[in-house]
């Protein structure tokens, strides 16, 4: 079954490719930007990534699409059906999720030494 991500990251890419070209759609990306060799780079991964998105789309088995489609804003609400999905929305609200058990945090980091309470706020973040 094709992951949702290999199909959003499909359609990312070929948006992106889009609106580089609207400066020029004449003219190839290669030529557009051929004196940014950092977006040419950018380009090139990106032309890569999309050969691997449409390989896993091709070859994938057992896929499942779907379409939302709007409802004609002439169509009525159905008073019925909103009261329930109402009551549905308020018994979900009211339910209590389970509590996982939490490990308290240590304060010190593996080599044993004090980690002041600013580091301790960004342990394991990535900036």
């Amino acid at each position: 079954m094709i992951s949702l991500p290999t199909k959003k990251i499909f359609l990312q890419f070929e948006k992106r490719f889009e609106r580089l070209q609207k400066k020029d759609p004449n003219k190839s990306l290669d030529e557009l930007y051929a004196g940014q060799a950092n977006v040419l780079k950018i380009i090139e991964q990106n032309r890569n990534k999309l050969i691997e998105s449409e390989t896993a789309i091709k070859s994938a088995q057992n896929t499942l699409t779907f379409e939302t489609i709007a409802l004609n804003k002439k169509i009525q609400d159905n008073p019925e059906l909103l009261a329930f999905v109402d009551e549905s929305l308020a018994t979900c609200s009211s339910l209590k999720p389970k509590t996982a058990k939490k490990r308290p945090k240590s304060k010190s980091n593996k080599k044993g030494k004090q980690i002041s309470k600013q580091k301790q706020n960004h342990i394991g973040h990535d900036h």
